[in-house]
């Protein structure tokens, strides 16, 4: 019963996400790319080499954070608080190369959008304790 609520809350998102890109495509007149299933979005070498120095610093810090939640007792909060912190960082830096190197700027809103809806998810996840009641 747990994953099926926790497969449930990961839909919901995903689908509120892709509602709010198709609506803003339809606004903004952006054309839809084709992607892989984990695609590589680098607008150039620089967007590239920074967003791997951010993704290998976030699995350092997310090892961190489970140590310290396994053998030191935190709160689950914390890690939900690097994922907060890491997903800013890493849309943030995403929109800035998308919006001044891509052929396509108004993708940046995109993904402005799309940081923020997930951000607003973990939020409400931290603030009305989801996660433990999604695991017990």
């Amino acid at each position: 019963m747990v994953w099926v609520k926790f497969v449930g809350f990961i839909l919901i998102i995903i689908f509120v996400v892709s509602l709010v890109n198709a609506v803003l495509r339809k606004i903004f007149k952006i054309e839809k790319e084709k992607k892989a299933f984990f695609p590589f979005n680098y607008t150039n070498k620089l967007h590239r080499k920074i967003d791997i120095s951010i993704n290998i610093i976030a699995a350092f810090v997310y090892i961190f954070c489970f140590y310290l939640i396994v053998f030191k007792g935190y709160s689950v909060n914390i890690f939900l608080v690097s994922v907060i912190l890491f997903t800013i960082l890493d849309h943030s830096v995403q929109a800035i190369f998308e919006w001044k190197y891509s052929q396509n700027p108004k993708k940046a809103v995109l993904t402005i959008s799309e940081m923020s809806l997930v951000v607003i998810a973990i939020i409400l996840t931290i603030q009305f304790d989801l996660f433990s009641l999604l695991i017990f």
